[in-house]
């Protein structure tokens, strides 16, 4: 961010309830709008406005997420994809992904079964 002077840089934190609520914590602070116009990175010692980072945070659970950092969030829930959606989007990433090599025959053999083995574990 410093380096390239990018002003708006994304940072994505996956899975944010499992982190421990120290970490938690942190974020809130960054959050804070009174504090994070002058947050200084105690490590490189430079100041890194990151008032103007864009914090992406992805929850199976929000619900155990500190409710003061659910406050400063603007939630978006996303519904998984059907069977059928991810049926679809294997075969496509299958096709793609061996296109070009000589081995439809094997892409043949690869069968809804074996297809709806892979994406339920069953």
């Amino acid at each position: 961010m410093v380096k390239h002077k990018d002003r708006a840089p994304i940072i994505l934190l996956d899975e944010f309830e499992k982190c421990d609520k120290s970490v938690q914590q942190v974020l809130g602070n960054l959050t804070d709008k009174t504090l994070n116009k002058k947050f200084k990175d105690v490590f490189f010692d430079l100041p890194v406005p990151i008032n103007e980072v864009i914090f992406f945070c992805t929850a199976n659970y929000p619900e155990q997420i500190e409710p003061f950092i659910m406050s400063r969030l603007s939630p978006v829930q996303i519904q998984p994809l059907s069977f059928n959606e991810r049926m679809l989007i294997m075969e496509d990433l299958i096709n793609y992904n061996f296109r070009g090599y000589k081995i439809k025959h094997l892409i043949s053999k690869f069968t809804d079964e074996l297809k709806k083995k892979c994406l339920t574990w069953e």
